[in-house]
């Protein structure tokens, strides 16, 4: 039977770390006890010790999935909170040896839950501790005043080290995550690239050959067949073109990028699997360019050639990258029909702006009809969000 639940890699390694905190803080706490103690240890104290031993004992061994965000992970998360602010209290505040052992539900808060959690977690840590030294010292002599013995250093310091905590451990915690998030997309796109590689790119593919085979067996008079098969390979075609324009476009995204190159090799690619003349210009290098600015243009070029191969019925397409005075330029023209402005077109221009105004560029379409189609995007240096 096993103890401890099965959870993905990244969740495992916060709780291992949770886990190994709480331990530690713990044991620490028993040194400053029983090694250097101020006071002898009375049956309070040893009372404490045991309820808490077990406490964390429990807490390593079953692991709430406070990830969850669910009521009970709130509960969770505010019962531990109470068992701390209630073991600080009743082993002498800012004098405890229990201080490092609560700010775990800071630090859960900020790894588990939003900022402001962690923030709220931190305060409550913080105000009870100096309410407790203000307010109780009046009361009872079991607080010491904040001013005596040097507790107003203690003071600041734990509530500077929880708020530190709750801001500087979500942060870095989130950018990890995000990093670990980036990492399994980009192993995932790289899985479906293969897997459309391997089984719908190639059926298509032997589906094709196969038809033209069987045009070639059949008699020169089975005209109607001739005309069916002809359409049937001219849509296995344009759904193989498809599909490779998906893998290209995944691949773009799963491997690093350098958006000339990338680009000189995807047009290369479209000139030899549409029989399209293409022409590629373009400077060595782009110094400055963010990665996700090279991404998005290179996606706005991959479209614009899909648009060609689909709608154009053009002989030639011209892609160019150039440096200007006003920023970065990118066109892709073709010599195609054309279009008129008022005609519906697809989704693909659509798509192609939004992409543009993410980092910042403007998209402009020239186009009339029999004069072909020329899209083009400026990136201005300034006031955009393609630099590094």
């Amino acid at each position: 039977m096993k103890r401890f639940p099965v959870l993905p890699p990244y969740e495992r390694g916060i709780y291992v770390f949770l886990s190994t905190f709480r331990f530690l803080s713990f044991v620490l706490a028993i040194a400053l006890i029983f090694v250097a103690p101020r006071v002898p240890a009375g049956a309070q104290m040893y009372l404490i010790i045991g309820l808490l031993g077990i406490y964390t004992i429990l807490k390593i061994l079953y692991p709430f999935r406070l990830w969850q965000k669910s009521f009970m992970a709130y509960a969770v998360l505010g019962g531990d909170l109470g068992v701390c602010l209630a073991l600080v209290l009743l082993t002498g505040g800012a004098d405890s040896p229990f201080l490092l052992y609560s700010l775990v539900p800071t630090i859960v808060a900020a790894l588990f839950f939003e900022p402001r959690v962690a923030l709220i977690i931190a305060s409550l840590s913080s105000m009870s501790l100096i309410a407790a030294h203000v307010g109780l010292s009046r009361l009872t002599p079991h607080f010491a005043p904040v001013l005596a013995d040097g507790f107003l250093t203690i003071v600041t310091m734990y509530v500077i080290s929880c708020f530190l905590l709750a801001t500087i451990t979500f942060r870095v915690n989130l950018n990890l995550y995000r990093r670990i998030e980036s990492a399994t997309i980009l192993e995932e796109r790289k899985r479906l690239r293969q897997e459309t590689h391997d089984n719908i790119a190639q059926v298509l593919a032997y589906l094709g050959t196969k038809t033209q085979l069987i045009k070639r067996s059949l008699p020169s008079s089975e005209d109607k067949l001739f005309a069916e098969l002809d359409e049937i390979h001219r849509v296995m075609v344009d759904s193989y073109s498809d599909v490779r324009e998906s893998i290209d476009f995944l691949a773009a995204e799963a491997e690093p990028l350098s958006l000339v190159s990338s680009l000189a090799g995807h047009v290369a690619e479209f000139g030899r699997r549409t029989g399209i003349e293409t022409e590629f210009t373009a400077p060595k290098e782009l110094p400055g360019l963010h990665p996700t600015a090279q991404l998005q243009l290179l996606r706005i070029a991959q479209e614009g050639l899909s648009n060609v191969r689909k709608h154009a019925s053009a002989g030639k397409v011209w892609i160019n990258i150039e440096n200007t005075s006003e920023g970065l330029l990118l066109t892709v023209k073709d010599n195609g029909r054309g279009f008129s402005p008022s005609e519906q077109r697809g989704a693909g221009l659509g798509i192609m702006k939004e992409r543009a105004e993410g980092i910042g560029a403007t998209l402009g379409v020239e186009s009339s009809p029999g004069q072909g189609t020329e899209v083009r995007v400026q990136v201005p240096w300034k006031g955009s969000r393609v630099s590094r």
